[in-house]
Parts: C-alpha cells; structure tokens; sequence
C-alpha cells in the first residue's frame, strides 16, 4: 500500500498533481498496489481528480478520523468526538482571531470569528453565523475542528493552553493552524484501521508525509518517507527522505524504489 498525505506532498504547490505523479500512481495500481490519500480534508472537500480517479479505491480523510471507500462513497470506520469536546476547544480560541472550519458528518461547516477568512482553500460548504449553538442543538459526527490564526503568537498560546487536554488529539497541518481530533483520530491510527480491512500488513505500507499531523501515519508504516519540505520532526523520524512535493518527491521515491524494489 502507498498512503500519501496530499498538501505538501502528493500535490504540487498548485495544489495538483503533476503528469509524473500520475503516471507513478497507475504504475502502481497496476503493479497490484493500493493508493490511498491521506488527508487532513472532508471527503466533500477531496479534489475532482482523487474522486474520479480509478486507481483509487480508498480514501482516509480528516486527519484518519474517517476512513472511506472511494467508488462508493460508504464509510468504513469513523472516530468522532464529543459535542463537549468540540465546544472546549472553540471556547478556548474565542479570545483570539481565528476563522473555524468544522469537519462533521462528511461535510465542513465555516464560521469566520474575529478576522476576515484567512483560510488558504474555502470550503463550499455551509456558512454559520453562530457554530458554537448550533452544535449545541444539532447531533452530528463530529470529526475534527480546523482553527485558522491571523496572529501566530495567539497560535502559540492555544497549543499551550490545550497541552493539559488527555482526551483528544491536537496537531497542526500547516503553519498557522491548529487542529483537533478524537484521540484515536489521527492518521496512524485510520492507516491501521485501513489495513487491517484490506489484510495489508503494516510493514507492506509505505507512507508520505510532510506536516506535523503525517507524524502518526509515518510512525505506523513500515517504509517512512518525509518529504524534502517537510518539518524537521518529521525528517527524523523517516526512515527516507525524498525530493520536495514540487520535485515529484511522492512519483520518484515510487519509481526509484518501490516499483524496482529498490527498499
């Protein structure tokens, strides 16, 4: 198996893949290796291209909270939080200037709080004026919450404040956010989840990565690889580093070494 993370990694720095990538991909597939993106996005919010793609079979969206089959659309596994949960970490940030994006019920729900939309992609999903109530009073699998920074120290202080919390995950997937999981929501975490449905050992995957929330993923596979962007905690954990998402680092590690058994 070959679980990618797509920003930063899969994805060029338009946010695409290139034709090399592609053509790795199918190679793959083809040579009998399941493709999976792992992504800290809804599957609502997956890009046209991952959603069409043949060679995709399955997907692990919202940092691995839910694990999803790509032709069809079924959930295979879910690791959702509690409303209480949720509501603690947007009552945290309510002092600072963030805009929230909810992941729930496979969907984002947007709330700007305090500063204009700083989001790098916007969701086409539904605006709310008030989150926090409507949380009160509508049930939903909660999945994550995805919190924006217009202030970089105010990010600071919100990791600060949330090193006490046992009971769910906390990580980031770019330089000015801050995310929060179920516990058990983060990409390791769905990676054994997923193989464990489809008989992969965990040693047969080979995982890519470049953010802080790809930690858990590479730390599940047996062949880690961080990109050449990627953070410092990340290249020390890899067993490999490969070229950067804009050098086709995911398409050249696959056609160097996974493809002519070359690891």
């Amino acid at each position: 198996m070959i679980a990618s993370d797509l920003d930063g990694t899969l994805l060029g720095d338009d946010h695409l893949p290139s034709e090399r990538t592609i053509e790795a991909l199918k190679k793959a597939y083809d040579a009998g290796i399941a493709i999976v993106p792992v992504t800290g996005r809804s599957f609502s919010h997956l890009p046209k291209w991952i959603r069409e793609a043949e060679y995709i079979d399955y997907v692990i969206t919202v940092n691995g909270a839910r694990g999803i089959n790509n032709k069809t659309g079924e959930t295979i596994f879910t690791e959702t939080m509690e409303t209480e949960q949720m509501l603690r970490a947007m009552r945290m940030v309510l002092p600072f200037k963030t805009c929230w994006n909810l992941h729930a019920n496979k969907f984002v729900w947007r709330e700007e709080h305090g500063t204009p939309d700083i989001r790098p992609m916007l969701t086409q999903e539904l605006l709310l004026p008030d989150m926090m109530t409507y949380l009160e009073n509508n049930e939903m699998e909660i999945e994550k919450i995805d919190i924006y920074f217009a202030d970089m120290k105010e990010r600071a202080e919100a990791f600060r404040l949330s090193k006490d919390w046992d009971d769910v995950a906390v990580c980031a997937g770019s330089d000015f956010n801050f995310e929060v999981n179920s516990l058990r929501g983060n990409k390791g975490q769905g990676l054994k989840l997923l193989a464990e449905k489809l008989g992969i050992s965990l040693k047969n995957v080979a995982a890519f990565g470049d953010a802080l929330n790809d930690l858990p993923l590479i730390k599940a596979a047996g062949v880690s690889v961080a990109m050449g962007n990627a953070v410092t905690e990340l290249k020390e954990e890899a067993k490999f580093i490969t070229n950067r998402n804009d050098e086709d680092g995911v398409a050249n590690f696959i056609f160097e070494k996974i493809l002519s058994i070359n690891i």
